[in-house]
């Protein structure tokens, strides 16, 4: 399946595809050789910006003040580690998790293109599936698409925000459903991507 996922579209294909605009990127290395080899261009905006012939370096900040919203939520009976985004107008879930999980997928009869916010990043949805998930009190079944999704296991946009209510609570770093309060995880620089340790537990109970 991820060899499928990775293909990258013509120009052609993509008069026929409808764009979803969202905060996920297929990496963009993979789009400039496709584009490259076809000589299809990416069109650039080019401002002239005013100087003021000093340099800066970039602010300094503390992890916590940089920290995401994320939690451990529920898809299909295993835990998936999931970026709550309000940026994102689409939920989905990675081709790993769809496979351990046993997520059976569908193939898009209208395939969708995944916009990042700069230019020129892009990624084609081409598979979508329905999914049980359970966080606090809320158990639901729900659409996701299929994406390369990295750090995650699992993006939760503003259509899932919206529809169940869910509140953003940056201030005390917690997900708040119909009123139930489920706190962010804190990652430490030791375990920056805690979805290892649960994928190899996962497998060591299905052996």
């Amino acid at each position: 399946m991820n060899e499928i996922m990775g293909e990258i579209e013509t120009e052609e294909d993509n008069k026929k595809m409808k764009h979803l605009a969202a905060s996920i990127v297929f990496p963009l290395s993979k789009v400039t050789q496709q584009n490259n080899a076809e000589g299809v261009s990416v069109k650039m905006s080019k401002h002239k910006l005013k100087s003021s012939h000093k340099q800066r370096m970039r602010p300094l900040t503390s992890p916590e003040e940089k920290e995401c919203l994320a939690t451990w939520v529920g898809v299909n009976g295993l835990k998936a580690w999931v970026l709550w985004d309000s940026g994102s107008t689409m939920t989905g879930i990675t081709p790993a998790f769809a496979k351990i999980a046993k997520v059976p997928v569908n193939t898009l009869e209208d395939p969708h293109i995944l916009q990042l916010g700069t230019i020129g990043s892009r990624s084609t949805i081409k598979y979508r599936a329905d999914v049980n998930i359970e966080i606090a009190d809320l158990k639901t079944t729900t659409y996701i698409d299929i994406a390369n999704f990295d750090c995650y296991d699992m993006i939760i946009g503003t259509l899932f925000l919206r529809k169940n209510k869910v509140v953003l609570d940056f201030i005390k770093n917690v997900v708040i459903i119909n009123r139930k309060k489920s706190p962010a995880v804190k990652v430490t620089a030791k375990d920056l991507d805690p979805r290892i340790c649960c994928y190899r537990m996962t497998d060591k109970k299905r052996e």
